[in-house]
């Protein structure tokens, strides 16, 4: 059952005004206003965008812009019920009619009869169109919705897997390569308690417990650190660095792992580089790589430490002369789930996780971190900063 409406605004498009004020009349009787009167279709248009009417009636003969274009052009900007007016009776008209949202077709004379049914037919019509694209959107944002959630939910269960797998990994990391240096450490322990121990050689013993502290202490700090970066709880604290300074400590630190195995060490650091980075990062960073380096260079080999500012970035290099990296296993270095790690020149011993958290930092910081290496030939591992003057855009 269709159920008639009144007091619609009724907008009349007709150059005849003989016919417009027949049409007038009807839209009255019928318990309607005249929301306006146009006599060419440029003015329809623009009538329509301002009062909004509630209901069309469009005559196709009409000057300047005829009624199909009239039409098409008023419910592509705002959709509203249109009856189309003609003196033929044309089907290729109301096939045209049809196509631009017109919901009834009237020939002359207007019946009034015929023009009352269309009137209460056509606002039918559009009110189930709009019905029907409220649906249609509804339906698209109800997908919408589902497409998202699902990719929430497989976006949390591959997040849930990285977190087992981080957990996994540290678990692992913590009762195979933590066993061992403690367990060294209780060693030395035990020998140095002796009491009828040569001070000779309590005093090496005590040099050697201080080193294994130290790498035990290492591969602590970089276990806890990659396990907050997977975390997600790092966040760079950026600021004006000086990388000197920082290299300069962590040769004095290594100094005696250098000196152990006769290292050169050739330093080649602008003093006047500065980056815009986190200082602890930076820090992190330098200390695996020239870590690294000491372990997979041999007795009287070389190391080479280099700073420079480009256009771009700063770029920080690590070198060295020791045993260099196959291509197979510079594309295990970075992936966590291998767990690959190999014993120095002099049987040191890592986590894996080193090179993986300098990746990570560097990245944090908005560099870059590459590899250059080959076996027997040694390694360089590069990474870049931002230079000194991105304080001041960031700012």
């Amino acid at each position: 059952m269709i159920l008639e409406e009144k007091n619609l605004k009724v907008l009349i498009v007709e150059d005849n005004i003989l016919v417009v004020e027949f049409i007038k009349k009807l839209v009255v009787k019928f318990g309607h206003s005249i929301a306006g009167i146009a006599s060419d279709g440029k003015t329809a248009v623009d009538m329509a965008s301002n009062i909004r009417p509630d209901l069309v009636l469009m005559d196709i003969g009409l000057p300047v812009i005829d009624g199909i274009e009239a039409a098409r052009m008023i419910t592509e900007s705002n959709p509203t019920p249109i009856i189309m007016l003609t003196s033929y009776d044309d089907l290729e008209l109301v096939e045209k009619a049809s196509t631009v949202g017109a919901g009834a077709y009237l020939t002359k004379p207007i019946n009034p009869d015929s023009l009352e049914r269309a009137i209460i037919v056509s606002r039918a019509r559009f009110k189930d169109m709009l019905a029907l694209r409220m649906l249609n959107l509804n339906l698209v944002m109800e997908i919408e919705t589902r497409k998202k959630t699902e990719e929430a939910l497989i976006k949390s269960e591959e997040e849930l897997k990285r977190a087992n797998s981080s957990k996994d990994k540290i678990f692992s990391i913590v009762s195979h390569d933590l066993r061992s240096p403690l367990a060294t450490l209780l060693s030395l322990l035990d020998i140095a308690s002796d009491s009828q121990m040569d001070m000779d050689f309590r005093n090496s013993l005590l040099v050697e417990l201080k080193q294994q502290t130290k790498n035990t202490l290492d591969m602590v700090e970089n276990l806890l650190q990659w396990s907050r970066n997977q975390q997600r709880r790092i966040e760079p604290k950026f600021s004006i660095v000086a990388l000197n300074p920082i290299i300069s400590d962590i040769l004095e630190l290594y100094d005696p792992n250098i000196r152990k195995k006769s290292i050169r060490v050739n330093n080649e650091c602008d003093n006047s580089v500065k980056a815009y980075a986190d200082k602890d990062m930076v820090n992190t960073v330098i200390r695996n790589l020239i870590s690294n380096a000491i372990k997979f260079t041999p007795e009287n080999g070389e190391i080479r430490v280099k700073v420079k500012a480009t256009d771009q970035s700063v770029e920080v290099s690590v070198g060295d002369s020791g045993v260099g990296i196959s291509p197979e296993d510079q594309g295990r270095l970075f992936n966590v789930t291998t767990h690959f790690t190999t014993y120095g020149t002099a049987k040191e011993k890592g986590t894996g996780l080193g090179l993986i958290l300098c990746r990570e930092l560097v990245g944090l910081q908005k560099g870059t971190f590459y590899l250059d290496s080959e076996k027997g030939k040694g390694s360089t591992f590069t990474f870049s900063l931002q230079r000194e003057d991105a304080a001041s855009t960031a700012s």
